[in-house]
């Protein structure tokens, strides 16, 4: 609209002053902030996280709840 109304823009001079500049920021501003990024977060040194944990799983077998000679039956009549 501003060419038409006499305005001093070429497409040539909007390719020069605003296309190439902003395609190059975009390059390098997003090579360098993607690629920072993804060094920081996969590059780096791993650290070990593993939790050393001594502790005893749930009793899952049912002679070790109600006790071997026991039975459901004898233990709901208690």
């Amino acid at each position: 609209m501003g060419m038409i109304l006499g305005a001093n823009l070429s497409i040539g001079k909007y390719i020069a002053c605003v296309m190439i500049p902003v395609t190059l920021g975009n390059i390098l501003g997003g090579g360098l902030f993607v690629g920072v990024t993804y060094w920081y977060l996969y590059l780096i040194e791993k650290v070990d996280t593993e939790l050393k944990i001594d502790a005893k799983l749930p009793v899952s077998n049912t002679d070790e709840i109600i006790g071997k000679n026991e039975t459901i039956v004898e233990i709901q009549e208690l």
